[in-house]
């Protein structure tokens, strides 16, 4: 086995180790004159810890009983994971593999876990920590990142372990981070930051439907510019999904009031598309009259699109007439660039007649309408 090692040279790369010490239990004796960090990188090269299909594996020799390893400094630790991915993913995969590490490495990370978890590869160590779902370090993370939870939400970083502690902490715990989250000062403002959003998604989730009363209740007064935001409309649609049923009903009966300022905004349409499937008798009682116009809209086809999807035979043929019997409706959705949307979604509706009648037209402006080209060639 020596002659073996002897013969193969060491690359040695200073930006990849990670830490001062990993060592292989059979090679101590052997590497005891050269650098611990060389050794190191020598072990992982000769036992391929590489990535593979998108995870890194710890090849079964490693952890055999043949050998073991062992963390010299768990001082470095906090310092070489914020430093390269590389260093943070070993670091996780320790933890994740040997459970008679984790409590050198919780105890390492714990002083600077705020500088950590703001760092992008420092986080990805928090989190697994977290997803081990060990009560007794749980509740430390929890008690030292307790009063630095919103400033963490409005960090990248940071965000991510927020939400990788909300996924993982008992139910007293998320009402404490719940009360520092919604109850902080104007946070109407607070959930436009795109890293709050995230946060914010993943506590409604989490959240009992009745806990969500009181974001609810706040968001309220701005209901529909909210529903419009590119960040908080993901807050409303997890409201959506996750809500009783009265502010369920208050929000579809505000939707509903205001749906054609809505389905004029991509996020806002997104909102609509939310509650067609449950509602879809009475979102299509609310646009039969101004289908023609709203098929002209960006957005408004994406709600027609879902009615016709999932409406009842009734509703798609109210569509289908409202749109055949008026005169130049057909050829003229057909034309728009986003008419042509809804008739290609609706030629399975239409009798041969009236496709074929409908093909004859576009032939004379197939050529230079690219949109009526689209129709033309999905009629058989």
């Amino acid at each position: 086995m020596n002659n073996e090692i002897e013969e193969k040279p060491f690359n040695y790369t200073s930006d990849i180790i990670l830490i001062e010490a990993i060592i292989e239990k059979n090679y101590i004796n052997y590497f005891h004159y050269i650098n611990i960090e060389e050794c190191f990188y020598y072990v992982i090269k000769k036992y391929s810890i590489n990535f593979f299909n998108g995870k890194l594996n710890i090849p079964n020799y490693i952890k055999s009983e043949k050998s073991e390893i062992v963390i010299i400094n768990y001082n470095i630790i906090p310092f070489i994971i914020m430093q390269s991915q590389i260093n943070s993913v070993y670091i996780q995969l320790l933890y994740r593999d040997f459970p008679h590490l984790r409590d050198g490495i919780l105890v390492s990370v714990l002083p600077n876990i705020l500088d950590i978890s703001k760092n992008k590869f420092g986080k990805h160590v928090i989190g697994a920590i977290l997803r081990c779902k060990e009560k007794d370090k749980v509740d430390k993370i929890f008690l030292k990142l307790t009063g630095n939870i919103k400033e963490l939400a409005m960090d990248y970083n940071g965000a991510f372990v927020i939400q990788e502690l909300i996924k993982n902490i008992d139910e007293n715990q998320l009402k404490k981070i719940s009360k520092e989250l919604v109850c902080c000062e104007d946070f109407k403002k607070f959930i436009k930051d795109k890293n709050v959003t995230r946060v914010i998604q993943e506590l409604i989730k989490r959240q009992d439907k009745n806990a969500n009363d009181e974001i609810c209740k706040i968001i309220w007064p701005d209901f529909i510019p909210l529903c419009t935001n590119p960040f908080t409309s993901f807050i409303i649609e997890k409201l959506i999904l996750n809500c009783n049923e009265s502010n369920y009903n208050k929000m579809k009966e505000k939707c509903l009031d205001n749906l054609l300022t809505l389905i004029e905004n991509s996020y806002g349409a997104y909102i609509i598309c939310s509650f067609i499937k449950n509602n879809i008798d009475e979102l299509f009682e609310s646009i039969k009259n101004d289908v023609f116009k709203i098929s002209q809209t960006q957005f408004g086809v994406l709600v027609i699109r879902e009615i016709i999807n999932n409406g009842n035979e009734i509703q798609i043929n109210q569509i289908r007439d409202k749109i055949v019997n008026t005169e130049n409706c057909l050829i003229s959705l057909s034309k728009h660039e986003y008419g042509n949307f809804v008739i290609q979604n609706l030629l399975q509706f239409l009798d041969e007649n009236t496709k074929m009648s409908l093909k004859k037209g576009l032939e004379s402006v197939k050529e230079h309408n690219k949109y009526a080209n689209f129709v033309w060639y999905k009629i058989r």
